[in-house]
């Protein structure tokens, strides 16, 4: 079983949020994000990102602000590499 999906595994064990956190973003590649939001985030989990509201900071990083549903997180996640670089985490 690869790393990324033993920490999924571990993270439904214990429940703990570190646990889950470190499961979730082990996981965050498009093919494999939303399986993870499936397993560890809650349907109706709120995503806050940078601040609550800012209809500008919104047109430049569509996840900006506050967003609820599971959903949101695979969206996130699956595009944000559309507008940043990622070269380690």
């Amino acid at each position: 079983m690869s790393e990324s999906l033993g920490a999924i595994d571990k993270a439904l064990e214990t429940k703990s949020p570190k646990d889950v956190v470190h499961a979730f973003l082990l996981n965050t590649s498009k093919e494999q994000v939303a399986y993870a939001a499936e397993q560890l985030v809650a349907i109706d989990a709120d995503y806050v990102s940078l601040s609550f509201s800012n209809p500008e900071l919104k047109k430049i990083e569509p996840w900006a602000g506050t967003s609820q549903g599971r959903e949101v997180y695979v969206y996130t996640f699956s595009n944000v590499g559309i507008y940043w670089s990622v070269d380690g985490f």
